[in-house]
């Protein structure tokens, strides 16, 4: 971010003089107003040909001269009531508040504890999210009937195309902290405020809002924009903490003894290094793109080794070590599990609290990603994990592939475009739809489930008349539509045709309803081979998602923890070594289901002294094939290890370079996990 403007010297330009400074400043048209001025240039004029300023153009931020120069361009009249900006009504008021539901959450606190250092001060503390729109607010009321009268309230939008320079506005548009006080304001009404606002960023770099202390401009206090910049940051530490709750983080400063506090830059990884998250510290120390994340390894931002990373991950410790940043020169950095993440705290508020689970349960399948056999054993606590508000927030374990299909659906809040999610069997399809329906705000609003496996003849309509009325906000999912029998598949389309219409005989089918489904089949090769009908699916595809097996998730034991966690609350249980080298080696054709169902059995056959879990816990469908004894082992010519180690190391090497190098393809066409692929790899040397 750029260095805050509006921080100026003890003796400010008077109101007149920045009146007349902005006049001349729009009628030169000036692009460029940090340029020298040539000999004689002047100012502008106080009303009379002769008058002389002396505020020279060329000392003027030229940040603030460039935002009055928009506005100008917008067609502003700085002067009189100008145009009628319109005001949101309630239901739209509403649905901004619903959209932008996790920034509000997390930004009231903050916005309390400020109000609390302001109280009595004639001052209010606002937020609003990133098209200017103002969400919540609190104030004195000493200050609240001025503020009203010129609509800073909620519903009220402050951008710097409708309402000129203002500190929302301009900092909207400069990314940075912004003071605009008194006269420096575009309009002329606004000139008795003074008003300090900071953009908040999201953890994937995008501007979500912007924390914002108003006033009286008579009362202005030259630390309130430090105050809100504080804000504004706790906002994006709890932002964070909410999104990457289980990611590694990796906390780095100047100073060693900066690391933990406001100040120092903080990045999410995934186990195998890839920047999954940021704060906005982070992105202007590393020169970080908000486009690179996910898209970038922690090694072309830092002189680390995969080995050094692979030992960092080994051997965790609370000591920071020195890294050379190529952007920033050397930095101290600490590497930390998310659960044990030291949470930032400022006298007089409280640390970020547990976000409010959401009411539906939370799916078994998550398909994040990551290299997770040098995962360190998470830190534990007696208090259990805290989860995101976000229910498919709890679904981001850090893989980029994983990370991006959520946010594509986190997107899609338009009932008109269908989510289709294809994947085996067991991979968690109902559980990725119903936190999408949670994700949504949608409430009380149902999640009906159809069950498409098995529906006797008419069964599917009966299930259809017997959804009215649907709700707004309702989602009906349809579990592998790829059964449905052709006779069904026709009716599933009128029913889409009549809902798209809304012109339903039983008006069950609202504009205002999702339509999601699930398949274990490639529904576009099921058109092909005639078996769907091509009509219906283009109806459903309307977003595609393709959800992993389990044998290609290289998070497997960051999700087994996971599971453990859920199955057994408070009671720390682990997977041993020996069970662990188990679960890389299984091709789980079961998927997640099968993966919940070992655990749970697990757990029920464990002593109540047990932590660890080992192989006499599994089901025998999981152990280790059991060497043949007798006549069977002597018909088998002998092989020694290190010609197995040769076939092996071939067969690995072949089979990778076949695949141009894309690790996942070889491990789908050896039958093994990426994760086992990984260990082999190092373990053979071929890395």
């Amino acid at each position: 971010m750029g260095a805050p403007f509006g921080q100026r010297q003890p003796s400010r330009p008077s109101a007149s003089q920045l009146r007349a400074a902005r006049r001349s400043l729009i009628e030169s048209g000036q692009e460029h107003p940090d340029l020298p001025a040539g000999p004689g240039q002047r100012t502008g004029t106080a009303g009379t040909a002769g008058d002389r300023l002396d505020v020279p153009l060329q000392q003027l931020d030229p940040r603030l001269s460039r935002s009055w120069l928009r506005s100008s361009r917008a067609g502003l009249p700085p002067q009189g009531r100008g145009t009628a900006v319109p005001h949101a009504s309630a239901s739209q008021l509403a649905r901004a508040l619903e959209e932008q539901q996790e920034l509000v959450a997390h930004a009231g606190p903050v916005m309390e504890y400020l109000y609390e250092q302001t109280r009595d001060s004639g001052s209010m503390v606002i937020l609003a999210d990133a098209r200017g729109m103002l969400l919540h607010a609190l104030g004195d009321l000493s200050f609240v009937d001025r503020a009203e009268r010129v609509a800073l309230r909620p519903g009220a939008n402050w951008h710097e195309h409708v309402r000129g320079t203002n500190a929302i506005g301009t900092a909207l548009v400069d990314r940075s902290a912004t003071v605009i006080h008194g006269a420096e304001h575009y309009l002329d009404r606004n000139g008795f405020l003074t008003c300090a606002a900071a953009p908040i960023l999201a953890p994937d770099g995008e501007l979500v809002g912007v924390l914002d202390i108003s006033g009286d401009h008579r009362s202005g206090h030259p630390h309130t924009l430090g105050l809100v910049r504080t804000g504004a940051r706790l906002i994006e530490q709890r932002l964070f903490d909410a999104r990457h709750h289980s990611s590694l983080r990796l906390r780095f400063h100047r100073r060693a003894e900066g690391i933990g506090t406001l100040t120092e830059g903080l990045l999410a990884l995934s186990l195998d290094s890839w920047v999954m998250g940021a704060n906005g510290t982070a992105l202007e120390w590393l020169g970080l793109r908000p486009s690179q994340i996910q898209g970038v390894r922690l090694g072309s931002l830092m002189e680390l080794e995969n080995a050094d990373w692979t030992r960092w991950l080994q051997h965790l410790d609370h000591r920071p070590r020195q890294l050379l940043s190529a952007t920033y020169g050397p930095v101290w950095a600490r590497l930390e599990p998310g659960p044990a993440a030291r949470p930032v705290v400022v006298a007089g508020l409280a640390p970020t609290p547990a976000p409010t689970p959401m009411p539906a349960p939370a799916p078994v399948g998550a398909p994040p990603s990551l290299p997770a056999e040098q995962a360190p054993a998470p830190q534990r606590n007696d208090r259990p994990a805290a989860r995101p508000r976000d229910a498919l927030a709890r679904l981001d374990q850090g893989d980029a592939r994983q990370a991006h299909a959520l946010e594509r659906v986190r997107r899609l809040r338009d009932p008109a475009i269908a989510l289709l999610l294809q994947g085996e069997c067991g991979v968690g399809k109902e559980g990725f739809a119903r936190a999408w329906h949670s994700s949504r705000g949608a409430g009380a609003s149902p999640f009906h489930l159809i069950r498409c496996p098995g529906l006797a003849p008419g069964a599917l309509l009966d299930a259809l008349d017997g959804l009215a009325p649907l709700e707004t906000g309702a989602t009906v999912y349809f579990d592998e539509v790829g059964e449905l029998a052709a006779n069904e598949q026709l009716q599933l389309l009128h029913w889409l045709g009549r809902r798209e219409a809304g012109t339903a005989q039983t008006d069950s089918a609202p504009a205002r309803t999702f339509v999601a489904c699930g398949t274990r089949r490639q529904l576009a090769d099921e058109v092909q081979a005639g078996r769907f009908r091509g009509d219906l699916y283009y109806q459903l595809n309307g977003l595609l998602i393709h959800l992993p097996p389990v044998r290609e998730r290289s998070d497997l034991h960051a999700l087994v923890q996971r599971l453990l966690d859920e199955l057994a609350p408070g009671r720390n249980l682990r997977l041993d070594d020996e069970t662990r080298d188990c679960f890389d080696r299984f091709d789980w054709p079961g998927n997640l289901r099968q993966l919940h169902n070992a655990l749970r059995a697990a757990v029920h056959l464990l002593e109540p002294q047990e932590q660890a879990i080992g192989l006499r816990h599994l089901p025998d469908d999981l152990l280790p094939a059991t060497p043949v004894s007798g006549a069977a082992t002597s018909a088998l010519p002998p092989l020694s290890a290190n010609a197995l180690q040769q076939v092996t190391a071939l067969t690995i090497s072949r089979v990778v370079e076949e695949c141009g190098g894309n690790l996942s393809e070889a491990a789908r066409r050896l039958g093994i996990g990426r994760n086992t692929l990984y260990r082999k790899l190092r373990a053979l040397g071929l890395e």
